[in-house]
């Protein structure tokens, strides 16, 4: 994902993203990398361009993926999608990142949801993380091959535990 910088003397500027999504790898017998389990997967940015490019991304790897632009949305997605994974924008309007991840560890049912919070680069973790029990975090722009990493392992985890 590239950022475009804004432009000196820009009152009202805006940042722009763009993926480049790699192509679909071909698994051959006996590769150490196989195919990713198809999870269910959450995206919750107020940021429509960085939501819509992460959303084809993780479609594009076969995963079943919902979207939506604020916490509170999110929350009331969660709850009738039961996602196993999350990845949220931790800088939101009204609920920001942290509140929708403390409230989603608070639900029995997504307790058990890997959280993937995203934030700008630069920005610190702080221990806000910690006590929302956020898994991951990824800076933006992000890099996809590490989204698609953590991907792999958590659905590893969660066929072990089946």
């Amino acid at each position: 994902m590239t950022q475009d910088e804004p432009r000196a003397g820009d009152d009202d500027a805006t940042v722009a993203y763009a993926f480049s999504l790699p192509a679909p790898r071909a698994v051959e017998a006996g590769s150490e990398l196989a195919p990713c389990r198809s999870m269910r997967v959450l995206i919750v940015d107020d940021e429509e361009e960085v939501a819509a490019a992460l959303c084809a991304a993780l479609s594009s790897w076969g995963h079943d993926v919902r979207k939506c632009s604020d916490g509170g949305s999110g929350l009331a997605i969660a709850g009738q999608q039961l996602p196993e994974v999350v990845l949220l924008d931790l800088e939101m309007p009204a609920m920001d990142g942290y509140e929708l991840a403390r409230r989603l560890r608070l639900r029995p049912d997504l307790r058990g949801s890997y959280l993937i919070a995203m934030r700008s680069a630069g920005k610190g973790r702080g221990s806000l993380g910690i006590e929302s029990s956020i898994d991951q975090f990824l800076p933006k722009p992000m890099n996809l091959a590490v989204l698609e990493t953590l991907l792999r392992m958590e659905g590893e985890r969660l066929d072990r535990l089946a």
